[in-house]
């Protein structure tokens, strides 16, 4: 009787008349707090990411699933604000051979990527090993933004890097030496980025 619920700018807002805490009204309407806010253009408005799984990646497409893990993703997890999430990791690679972790912690939204601390931000691929050895067949390499559509151009049997991100497109400079001079070099352009294909120029 001395709970009220209405409707707030980001969310729905409930308050105990009689003093109890937000944690406790949730726990007692059998609820995570993160399910009051509204989500806002794909991202969760005042709320963590809840984690990331490959089924929330690839849906029902066993053929995406199987790329991803023929190059190298797997579920772990993710520590973030004090407990742990489910989240993908994406294996990427140096030019001289080291191997970093970039996450998926949520399927959606503005924050949904973390790199693995002490990562170099820059001259990192995603998918290099397997594209660089599909490519001495295939004579082409595209390169993309996106790890998801290098997955999915790798799934169609194509050979395919990411950059992580169109502001990353120089990265492949350093790799170039390793690249067969016989090898064509194709850019992957999403709508929203047209000077992604002239950066990677």
């Amino acid at each position: 009787a001395s709970l009220s619920i209405g409707e707030g700018e980001k969310g729905i807002v409930v308050k105990c008349h009689a003093g109890c805490e937000f944690d406790k009204i949730c726990q007692a309407l059998g609820i995570h707090p993160r399910e009051l806010f509204y989500a806002s253009d794909g991202d969760h408005a005042g709320q963590s990411p809840s984690g990331c799984r490959l089924a929330d990646l690839v849906g029902t497409c066993e053929p995406l699933r199987h790329a991803l893990l023929a190059l190298g993703c797997r579920e772990v997890a993710y520590p973030l604000d004090g407990h742990k999430i489910p989240a993908v990791a994406f294996p990427l690679t140096t030019p001289d051979g080291q191997t970093f972790v970039h996450f998926r912690i949520s399927p959606d939204g503005k924050d949904k990527w973390r790199l693995q601390t002490g990562a170099p931000a820059k001259r990192v691929l995603f998918g290099w090993t397997q594209a660089i050895e599909r490519a001495k067949q295939t004579k082409a390499l595209i390169v993309t933004e996106s790890p998801l559509d290098a997955a999915v151009l790798y799934a169609c049997g194509f050979a395919a890097v990411s950059v992580i991100g169109k502001a990353n497109a120089a990265a492949l400079g350093a790799f170039r030496h390793l690249i067969s001079e016989d090898v064509q070099i194709y850019a992957w352009v999403e709508p929203d980025a047209e000077r992604f294909a002239r950066d990677l120029a």
